[in-house]
């Protein structure tokens, strides 16, 4: 992060004004830097808290003797950065944008997140920057929804849309573009998919596979989040199944798991998937049963060019209902913003099915907290999530309840544990 920091400071110092001819365009480049400090501290600081604040490049040994600074001291150069981003980037639907780039929209959106945390845990504030800042999230959110992004009509399509990269600039506001480097020769492809994507296990060669390992397991919670409706999210980001090729198998096969079996893994980022999801029998009886997702090919056996999503439209949708709620509790706005995610998803509105859930701002809180776990789950939300909201000691509680009263749990079992047991 500050080797990413340092070089924006080089930058932000050093672009030379007088070498454009617009000053939009300069101004540009510079909003892009400053994005991109800014989005470096945000990250900084939800793991750390207080920390360095460096906005001068780093010239020799010496300079690396800096002080933490007070947490509201880093939010409000955050603010900053983003502020100046949001005012002179340009926009997803501008005709100078290039994909992949920060932009005016993802600026705003960053803005809510961070006036979201400076409410939570552990600044707690009720004012910063001169607002309160459930209002300025509210608005930042606002900002986003006037600049026309909508949802993707389909959840599978908008993570195969990363899986195959396209860009959709109305659904994804922000994604780290693995992509982009492999297509100018760079060797920077991610390991998206690869480490964090549906297994598939091989036993042999690995040339042009999608393969994927056990790296990143769901705890069982996914078993039962989802109502009964939400079975294409439910099933995408967890298809209860992995893959084997081996001597037995020799074009493959697929397996049903459940959350206490190895090789239980995530299927939002995967490199591949069964031929007939829904049908694993028939899948079995294919001549390929293991169908590659993942392009371009000839796919490498662990680098990949998935791109990560970290910003969604979806998040600042959820952002928004989070905001408002706690101004003005569930009012027709904040249902109606959960509803957008809840349809897309192929669920009907929150009010015909739990009308409990929007009587009363506690209630509607606590089905956002469930809402974001569904849609954003393993996109890197949820952890900070819990913390700003205070409530990651409470989950964590209900995980070690879930995993050891699983029915196929045996004592001694600690692989789901560890973020129990390990917890201070």
């Amino acid at each position: 992060f500050y080797g990413a920091i340092n070089n924006c400071n080089n930058f932000i110092k050093y672009i030379d004004p007088a070498n454009f001819d617009d000053e939009a365009d300069y101004n540009n480049f510079l909003g892009e830097a400053r994005f991109l400090r800014g989005y470096f501290y945000y990250h900084l600081t939800l793991w750390w808290n207080e920390v360095p604040l460096r906005l001068e490049p780093t010239k020799d040994q010496s300079s690396n003797h800096v002080a933490p600074s007070p947490v509201e001291d880093v939010y409000q150069q955050i603010i900053e950065d983003f502020t100046f981003a949001a005012e002179n980037l340009h926009s997803s639907f501008d005709g100078k944008y290039v994909a992949g780039h920060s932009n005016s929209g993802a600026a705003h959106a960053m803005l809510a997140k961070i006036y979201l945390k400076a409410a939570g845990y552990p600044l707690q504030s009720s004012e910063i920057n001169g607002k309160n800042p459930y209002q300025a999230a509210k608005e930042h959110c606002m900002a986003v929804m006037d600049l026309g992004h909508s949802l993707n009509a389909s959840y599978k399509d908008v993570f195969l849309n990363y899986i195959q990269n396209r860009y959709d600039l109305s659904e994804t506001l922000f994604e780290v573009s693995y992509s982009n480097g492999t297509a100018l020769g760079l060797n920077i492809g991610g390991r998206i998919g690869s480490f964090n994507g549906l297994f598939y296990g091989i036993n042999g060669s690995r040339i042009g596979e999608p393969y994927a390992s056990a790296e990143i397991t769901p705890g069982p919670i996914h078993e039962y989040i989802y109502e009964e409706n939400d079975s294409l999210r439910s099933h995408w980001n967890n298809p209860r199944y992995g893959g084997a090729k081996n001597k037995w198998s020799p074009n493959g096969a697929v397996q049903p798991k459940n959350a206490m079996d190895w090789g239980y893994t995530i299927g939002k980022f995967r490199r591949w998937d069964a031929a007939f999801p829904w049908d694993l029998p028939k899948t079995n009886e294919q001549l390929n049963p293991i169908i590659t997702l993942e392009s371009p090919t000839p796919i490498n056996q662990n680098i990949t060019g998935i791109n990560f999503p970290l910003i969604r439209y979806s998040d600042v949708l959820l952002m928004f209902a989070e905001a408002v709620n706690e101004l003005d509790g569930p009012t027709a706005d904040a249902v109606a913003a959960v509803d957008l995610v809840r349809n897309r998803a192929g669920i009907e509105n929150l009010g015909s099915v739990k009308p409990e859930a929007i009587a009363g701002k506690d209630d509607f809180f606590l089905e956002i907290v469930d809402e974001r776990l569904r849609e954003l789950c393993f996109e890197g939300h949820r952890k900070h999530d819990l913390i700003r909201w205070g409530k990651y000691e409470t989950k964590l509680i209900v995980l070690n309840n879930i995993v050891t009263n699983h029915p196929s749990y045996t004592p001694g079992f600690v692989a789901k544990l560890r973020a129990y047991t390990n917890f201070d």
